[in-house]
């Protein structure tokens, strides 16, 4: 017979075992988990780096901002390098591991304010670009199953940044206070193994900077308080910044390997490439426009997509205000030591990875319309509580401070799985909403760093709840304009009863 044209399947393509399945979808979450010790190290070390760097909060807010700037670029560069290069999605991977650990290590050695910025711009690329390869591999192995596996692989990030506090802790600075108008002796036998006299008139004109030349223990800071002056001493985060940046580093070796040496991972893509079907050409029009998700209806594509761009923007910037600054927030605000201020960053992101696994199995239950509305509602009840009671107490910090974590958690989820249910989510569509997202982090950083040192520590609680106020409104106006429209995903039963309500109203 004369050749047709068609492709014809590789000599050998196994069916991907459970096993195999199994080990690399470990692998991937493993992923992700160093994902969220290299990126949530700044929510502990916030005030270590504000003091090394010598600024303020809003600068240093600003410049750990830089990582939603790379992730906007990485989601976008990640899009097209995927497409494109599907067969080379492990090594994109490890090669950003590769180089997020790298960065990772030199932070806190870093002084400039430019610098710092920059590396968590590079950081963030290297995020966005492993968000989508990690993603297209689930969908790989998994195909139709992905749903569940997807759910695992976020839930790293929440486990990641749960363990992170507990690996800076004892590298953080120690706090000490000058009693005003008193002449104090701040001993620590760690740093030069000397006591120190800082008279209060010393400290006030003053900012102690000891060079790292003489000993890397004894860097201090010093902030103004209501009690007099708060000295911070014997910082010694880059050893923190050291082991999170290994891991990461160290993790990158699997995906080498999975690239250039595993046969089962070759055979995979060989798999994929045989079943892809022809891809039309489309136009720049058509991949923008919101009609070619929306069914051929732009105005229900561009409403839709307005409101979908309004809940990522929040819900991202809400999370990245939560993670970096809740342990300063308890510090300064309601005076927790620095072990406790730790363990309450520690309580929220356990609370988060639990959120996003209890969103995965009540999803199965409760419809995604209804559940977006549930999670927001009870997220704004905590938030209220923590502006009524979290001002002044401590009790009420670690009690509804957790809780707001695990209700925030599976909102990004739920927010693709609403769009999904009711439009294509198309690779364009995606990175148009991370995107959306990546500038909400920017926004929520700035904004609250400027506010936290003009107006105080008690603007991070009441941002929190400005957002959730937006997200309620934006979710009941998604819910109303949508109420007349059937779901991708309804039922040809519902379908049809429409039909036949709708047949019954015109024959009257």
């Amino acid at each position: 017979m004369g050749d047709t044209g068609e492709k014809s399947p590789p000599a050998t393509v196994p069916l991907q075992s459970v096993l195999y399945k199994s080990i690399k979808t470990i692998t991937l979450v493993l992923t992700w988990i160093c994902i969220g010790l290299y990126m949530e190290i700044t929510g502990p070390t916030l005030i270590d780096l504000k003091f090394r760097a010598n600024t303020s909060y809003e600068n240093i807010a600003r410049a750990i901002s830089g990582r939603s700037v790379g992730f906007f670029i990485g989601s976008l560069a990640g899009g097209m390098l995927v497409d494109k290069l599907t067969r080379y999605c492990d090594c994109m991977i490890g090669f950003c591991l590769t180089f997020a650990g790298a960065t990772t290590v030199i932070v806190p050695w870093s002084t400039s304010l430019g610098l710092v910025w920059f590396l968590f711009v590079f950081q963030g690329t290297c995020e966005g670009i492993i968000n989508i390869a990690g993603q297209r591999l689930i969908i790989l192995l998994w195909e139709k199953k992905a749903a569940s596996p997807l759910h695992v692989l976020h839930m790293g990030f929440g486990i990641g940044s749960f363990i992170v506090p507990l690996i800076s802790n004892p590298f953080l600075a120690d706090r000490v206070f000058v009693t005003l108008g008193n002449s104090t002796n701040v001993s620590n036998s760690q740093i030069l193994n000397t006591t120190l006299d800082v008279s209060y008139s010393q400290i006030l004109n003053t900012t102690l900077d000891v060079s790292y030349s003489q000993n890397r223990n004894t860097t201090m800071g010093v902030s103004t308080t209501a009690k007099g002056e708060e000295i911070f001493i014997n910082s010694r985060i880059e050893y923190a910044y050291a082991i999170s940046g290994s891991i990461t580093f160290l993790m990158a070796s699997a995906f080498y390997y999975y690239q250039f040496f595993d046969k089962q991972t070759s055979t995979l893509y060989d798999a994929d490439e045989f079943s892809a079907k022809p891809i039309q050409k489309k136009t720049i029009r058509s991949i923008i426009n919101p009609a070619t998700c929306a069914g051929g209806d732009c105005w229900f594509g561009s409403k839709i997509f307005f409101f979908l761009l309004i809940h990522f923007f929040n819900v991202l910037g809400i999370e990245r205000a939560c993670g970096k600054f809740i342990r300063a927030y308890s510090i300064d605000q309601l005076a927790f030591s620095k072990d406790d201020g730790t363990f309450i960053n520690t309580a929220f992101w356990a609370a988060h990875a639990v959120g996003r696994l209890s969103g995965f199995i009540v999803a199965k239950w409760i419809p995604i319309k209804v559940l977006i509305l549930v999670e927001l509602a009870s997220g704004l009840v905590f938030a209220i509580l923590l502006c009524c009671f979290a001002t002044d107490n401590k009790l009420m910090l670690w009690v509804f401070a957790p809780c707001l974590g695990f209700f925030v958690a599976p909102l990004f989820p739920t927010g693709i799985g609403w769009g999904n249910h009711h439009m294509e989510m198309t690779g364009c569509a995606i990175t148009l909403l991370l995107c959306g997202a990546s500038v909400g982090g920017v926004a929520y950083l700035w904004i609250l760093g400027y506010l936290y040192d003009t107006y105080g520590p008690t603007t991070f609680l009441y941002l929190l709840l400005g957002g959730f106020i937006v997200l309620t409104i934006n979710a009941t106006l998604l819910t109303i304009s949508v109420r007349n429209r059937l779901g991708k995903y309804d039922t040809k039963k519902s379908q049809c009863r429409d039909l036949e309500l709708l047949n019954k109203n015109k024959e009257t």
